[in-house]
């Protein structure tokens, strides 16, 4: 099997990362920094994941969002959701990705470039990141989390935290960050990562 196309699916959310998620939260946390003392206190709400199956609790609803990719990424591409929400010091997003039937897919990659490929928003100085492997929905699904400092020139260091999860040409991210300087930050994820989960079909 050809290494490019494992490069260029992993890319794909490496690009979602670091071109949109991370521009977007260090923009946002300028202006909120701190995360509300009462994010864990007050009641959650369960959020889908577009016309998936896969949902998860977060403090307040995500928004759908335009995410705009190369055109030679597009082709790749079945359908796509976007989706995210700042508040209360935090910025969420979500992702899922279903790709042409045969299209390689790398979960390792993406997990490797989500955090590599921080490195290109511009005024950020270094990333220090790392990954471990986890299995979700009764060990059905791999995955990896992610966990990223990320020193910038100006303010104080950001800490990006997220999981990368699919079978097959399925691929899902859930990413928060905030500043790393907050200590409920940890906490917060923790709660969103755990919380994941395949809704019940309905009837």
């Amino acid at each position: 099997m050809s290494r490019k196309p494992l490069a260029l699916v992993a890319g794909i959310l490496a690009f979602v990362a670091a071109s949109y998620v991370t521009r977007q939260a260090i923009d946002f946390v300028r202006r909120d920094p701190q995360i509300s003392k009462q994010i864990l206190e007050k009641s959650w709400v369960e959020q889908g994941l577009g016309g998936t199956s896969v949902a998860f609790n977060v403090p307040w609803n995500l928004q759908p969002q335009e995410l705009s990719l190369p055109p030679q990424l597009t082709k790749l591409i079945q359908s796509s959701v976007t989706m995210s929400h700042e508040a209360d010091g935090l910025h969420v997003s979500a992702m899922h990705m279903a790709f042409v039937p045969g299209t390689p897919t790398s979960l390792e990659g993406a997990a490797n470039g989500a955090i590599n490929n921080l490195n290109t928003v511009p005024g950020t100085t270094n990333v220090a990141g790392g990954k471990h492997e986890l299995m979700l929905f009764n060990g059905r699904t791999p995955g990896y989390e992610i966990d990223a400092r990320i020193e910038r020139q100006r303010g104080v260091p950001l800490q990006m935290r997220g999981v990368v999860f699919g079978n097959g040409p399925e691929l899902y991210q859930i990413l928060m960050i905030c500043r790393a300087d907050q200590a409920s930050g940890a906490a917060v994820w923790e709660r969103i990562r755990s919380s994941i989960h395949v809704q019940a079909t309905r009837s």
